[in-house]
């Protein structure tokens, strides 16, 4: 059903992208000249992740934070210093709303957020109770300090004060820090107030701290809006093929073709859908084959050009590299689906 519901979601994507465009200002795809160097060269990455954590630096934190889980703008949790996982509201031109939260740590936003399953971790966090109640002691009287916590959860949210429409850029920040488990209770404090006690409930702080990333991230391996790419080069079998958008002119291998044509095909080069993620412990070949290739290269000096890599893996597995980062597998139908399309279209 999820694999279904993705290429409906692909497919629809693909329509909205070629009638309602990307906006920077009038709701029109900026089809400037390209900035490329010539066809098929990819331009360096320019989008750089934001990092919650320091975003939080610059904002204002309040001794009884209060928030929404539409509030939530960005979210880091740490356990025993490591990052688990980040997602920050990042708005950005070449993108639909529905695509701005970005994966951070640990797919180097290259992943599309689920947003369902994003909001229903926030909705928990903001159901907490953060109201301090106590200084914290130790077994020997003595005073506990969380400040040298490394297990905490960090999240910046705009606090809409004023009642006033709401922003997308955070103006607060909470950081719970996390100490040890008491009689199923996680006793905690907020940064920059260590002195105050949160006995907070082990289920739900446990509940974000084993939250898989993966669960947060839809099975598409990336979406790249259509009224904003010039020219899409594709290499398979040891041919170039190349698909070409240029105002109203839509060109397939250097022939005019009807736009819905072009959607069409546009749109199964997205279709393959991810199959589960690659063992953290294994080691891929630095130099291999792909088995295809698609760069798709962007009308927007601003936007990041995308380099997809679809590589065979063993026991008829294929695996795809997104602009450099490869944690997962493709569905190996929707792979050979696929090149039974590049073998008809071209």
């Amino acid at each position: 059903m999820k694999k279904q519901w993705g290429q409906f979601f692909l497919t629809v994507l693909s329509a909205i992208c070629l009638l309602v465009g990307c906006s920077k200002e009038n709701g029109k795809a900026d089809i400037s000249e390209p900035q490329a160097e010539g066809p098929g060269s990819v331009k360096e990455r320019r989008y750089q992740p934001v990092d919650p954590e320091e975003a939080a630096k610059e904002l204002l934190n309040p001794e009884q934070p209060e928030f929404e889980k539409e509030d939530v703008r960005g979210i880091s949790v740490v356990e025993d210093g490591q990052i688990l996982y980040q997602i920050n509201y990042t708005p950005q031109p070449d993108k639909d709303s529905y695509l701005y939260w970005d994966m951070v740590v640990p797919y180097a936003s290259t992943v599309v957020v689920d947003t369902e399953a994003m909001y229903g971790l926030y909705e928990t966090l903001a159901g907490l109770n953060l109201s301090a109640a106590s200084v914290p002691e130790d077994g020997e009287g003595e005073t506990v300090d969380l400040s040298d916590s490394d297990t905490y959860i960090t999240l910046n949210y705009y606090n809409n004060k004023d009642g006033t429409e709401q922003e997308s850029e955070p103006n607060e920040t909470v950081t719970l820090l996390i100490g040890d488990e008491t009689k199923g209770q996680y006793l905690c404090s907020l940064k920059g107030y260590e002195d105050q006690c949160i006995m907070l409930s082990r289920t739900v702080i446990d509940m974000v701290l084993r939250t898989d990333p993966y669960d947060l991230i839809l099975k598409i391996p990336y979406v790249v809006n259509m009224s904003t790419v010039r020219e899409v080069d594709i290499s398979y079998q040891g041919r170039d093929y190349r698909m070409t958008l240029e105002g109203e002119t839509y060109k397939i291998q250097d022939q005019e073709v009807g736009a819905e044509e072009y959607r069409d095909l546009y749109s199964e080069l997205m279709q393959p859908m991810l199959d589960g993620r690659i063992p953290k412990e294994e080691e891929l070949e630095e130099e291999r084959e792909p088995l295809i290739s698609i760069d798709y290269i962007r009308n927007m000096d601003e936007a990041d050009d995308y380099a997809i890599r679809i590589y065979p893996y063993e026991d008829g597995k294929y695996t795809v590299n997104v602009n450099g980062e490869e944690h997962f597998f493709l569905v190996p139908e929707d792979v050979q689906k696929l090149e039974d399309v590049l073998k008809g279209a071209f």
